[in-house]
């Protein structure tokens, strides 16, 4: 008995630590589940047209990130567009932008940058950063690890905006090996991750105004 549970904690050890080379490595991982990116926007979480606040979510199939997302829209009232969907007038109309997606190679979705680089210099635009990832953020920059945050970060600043917050939690992974073991951060993100999101939007919310 002792030896299978010896052995179990040496596997666990294995699949833990790979995945944490792997997502906050160079090396390519959809670090929510590995599964095709789903960009339309959820009908259901489409505010009011005029609202002032926009969030741009790259989805997955898992809905780990738009998961988040309700959390945040429905306390900032914002609507929740695709990158592909969005207009630059649109962007331009609202005082604050949010810009969200799984991690992907140690980085937000390529959409989003792609929808970055096309916008004009915005000087001041509020923006806000979040994601789901299969290691977290945190872990991440606790080994002193490349932050995934920061080259959309980088980005969004070099068109202008002013990034004022940025969440992150864990979600479910079961990219490739990893479905072997019937995946990690199973059932992630929970109750706890999302009253986090939910914290994280109202002290946005309540700061904001100080902020720009």
């Amino acid at each position: 008995m002792n030896r299978r549970r010896e052995a179990g904690r040496r596997v666990l050890c294995l699949v833990v630590g790979c995945a944490l080379l792997m997502g906050c490595s160079g090396r390519k991982m959809d670090a929510i589940t590995g599964a095709t990116t789903v960009t339309s926007n959820p009908t259901h979480m489409e505010a009011d047209r005029g609202s002032d606040v926009l969030i741009i979510l790259v989805s997955s199939e898992n809905g780990a990130t738009e998961k988040i997302t309700r959390r945040i829209a429905g306390v900032l009232g914002a609507r929740v567009v695709s990158p592909e969907q969005v207009t630059t007038e649109e962007i331009q109309g609202c005082s604050l932008i949010g810009f969200g997606s799984g991690i992907f190679d140690q980085r937000h979705h390529a959409a989003l940058f792609a929808l970055a680089e096309r916008l004009p210099e915005l000087s001041g635009k509020a923006a806000f950063l979040f994601s789901t990832s299969g290691v977290s953020r945190q872990t991440c920059l606790d080994h002193g690890l490349e932050d995934a945050h920061t080259p959309l970060r980088e980005k969004l600043r070099s068109k202008g905006f002013l990034v004022v917050g940025e969440f992150n939690c864990a979600g479910f992974n079961n990219n490739s090996f990893l479905k072997l073991f019937g995946g990690m951060n199973r059932g992630r993100p929970n109750a706890n991750d999302l009253e986090k999101a939910e914290i994280f939007a109202r002290e946005l919310k309540e700061e904001l105004p100080a902020k720009l």
